[in-house]
């Protein structure tokens, strides 16, 4: 059962339970939006695990080892837990306009089935980092990722005006990672695409007149 998980897999529960997924019930930015509304039924579909919308009760208190690792088969350990790694499982809860998911869904690494466990650790829910990252600046150890799979590109980047200038992939093609207090249902832009408003941050002053923002 869930309780018993620690047991052999304390690592992952420790970084579970400090993780959004595992203080999803918890989080005081959640409970004081949530109690403001009137603590609706409708926000414990994503912040428990088997919510039921009859009886408003559920299984577990956050974003429990089940939801993802399910069913149990009855002669676990001795019988591998299923893993769910698809992004549609994600995209249960991170799914519309608040989350990105539209704009994830156009994304050059959906249409290449990249799940979301290629960048995001599952268990904290945190971005990967490489094991040898050389910086400890959060948009310069994140674009290292990206390094793994654009070798050319990163070749030919690291001659470029902007590197030089200390730009980072993500810093152009995931906006809004530098936003520490963003709404609660905010996330980056997952599209990738770089684009004008994206320019603007640091172009503003170059720009010829206002326009409106184009992908």
């Amino acid at each position: 059962t869930a309780g018993n998980c620690a047991v052999c897999h304390e690592k992952f529960m420790e970084s579970w339970k400090s993780g959004p997924h595992g203080t999803a019930m918890i989080d005081p930015v959640f409970n004081q939006a949530w109690t403001s509304q009137g603590k609706p039924g409708a926000c414990l579909i994503c912040h428990t695990t088997g919510y039921d919308p009859v009886s408003g009760t559920w299984a577990a208190e956050g974003i429990a080892c089940e939801a993802c690792h399910n069913p149990i088969p009855a002669n676990h350990p001795n019988d591998p837990m299923p893993v769910e790694k698809s992004t549609d499982l994600c995209g249960t809860c991170h799914s519309d306009t608040r989350f990105g998911w539209r704009e994830w869904k156009v994304s050059a690494h959906y249409q290449r089935n990249m799940t979301c466990s290629v960048c995001h650790d599952p268990h904290s829910a945190k971005l990967k980092t490489m094991p040898n990252t050389r910086s400890q600046n959060t948009s310069e150890s994140a674009s290292e990722l990206c390094i793994n799979c654009h070798r050319e590109y990163a070749m030919n980047f690291s001659y470029s005006s902007h590197h030089k200038q200390g730009v980072s992939c993500v810093d152009c093609h995931l906006r809004h990672l530098e936003l520490d207090n963003r709404e609660a249902h905010a996330a980056p832009d997952h599209s990738f695409n770089a684009n004008l408003s994206t320019c603007n941050i640091c172009h503003q002053d170059q720009m010829h007149g206002a326009s409106d923002e184009s992908v």
